[in-house]
């Protein structure tokens, strides 16, 4: 959690950010983004805090205790009532994550399996959670989503008061990883 301190600052940066589309060549219904893709250079206590619960992540669940990353990319989103972002991932990068702040009511990020690995187009009777192939998430003010960047992904039209508020964020894996001939430096 943010102290009143660090969300009065996040405030200040995010309303002197300047903006623009994420698709110049449709600036009506689209969520638009922050120039700079370097915001967390701008909110080191997040960033922090951010970087800490990803390395607790990266150890601890996905067990790549031996692997560093790096922050190499972060942006506000800024997304309207009525707007939302289509389906994307991020190339060039490992790990994605979008940090949730500043919203009157939960927001919506929906992922997509375009490839669920077989095929054949094989039936269930019935969806659940197991077997279908998007998930929608309801995110709150202060909370941290992590996920592979590969990972499609988009913005639910924004259906609540103000503005939608979120910071995407990219890391990428740093020093030497793979084995025999798909082994790789990255600095």
């Amino acid at each position: 959690n943010l102290t009143e301190n660090e969300e009065n600052t996040l405030k200040d940066v995010y309303d002197n950010t300047t903006f623009c589309s994420t698709r110049p060549f449709d600036k009506e219904n689209v969520v638009e983004m922050s120039e700079s893709l370097d915001i967390m250079s701008e909110l080191p206590f997040l960033k922090s805090k951010c970087l800490n619960i990803f390395n607790d992540f990266k150890n601890k669940i996905m067990r790549q205790e031996t692997t560093s990353f790096k922050m190499t990319t972060s942006w506000f989103t800024k997304t309207k009532p009525g707007q939302n972002n289509g389906f994307h991932k991020h190339g060039n990068q490992d790990y994605s994550m979008v940090f949730y702040f500043g919203n009157s009511s939960p927001v919506q990020i929906t992922f997509e399996d375009f490839n669920p690995g077989h095929n054949r187009e094989i039936t269930s009777v019935e969806l659940n959670p197991l077997n279908r192939g998007d998930w929608t998430f309801d995110m709150n003010n202060n909370e941290l989503l992590i996920f592979p960047s590969e990972v499609y992904h988009k913005i639910q039209p924004f259906t609540g008061e103000g503005v939608r508020k979120s910071i995407a964020i990219n890391l990428t894996a740093t020093g030497q990883f793979g084995f025999g001939d798909s082994k790789i430096y990255v600095e």
